[in-house]
């Protein structure tokens, strides 16, 4: 890794950072902090309720991620692969 690849992914770190702290600062304690990749390979942050479920934070990080809602067809496909079927 040359130098100039070090002082972009200092860059990509340092901005990681300040992204996950403005949305911890602003969380509620009592909420989790979630990560998903947005549709430029950066991650984006959101914070959900501690209680809330995977399918909750699946179905949140997809809208960050798409800025629209799962369709219902999507559902399906995602607990579909997320119960394994196709795996025997």
């Amino acid at each position: 890794m040359g130098f100039r690849d070090k002082l972009e992914q200092m860059k990509r770190d340092k901005a990681n950072q300040k992204a996950y702290l403005a949305v911890a600062e602003s969380a509620d304690p009592a909420d989790t902090i979630c990560a998903t990749l947005g549709e430029d390979g950066a991650p984006v942050y959101f914070a959900m309720p501690v209680e809330a479920s995977d399918d909750e934070i699946q179905r949140e990080a997809f809208k960050l991620r798409h800025g629209r809602p799962m369709s219902k067809a999507e559902m399906m496909l995602s607990d579909y692969a997320a119960r394994g079927y196709g795996d025997e």
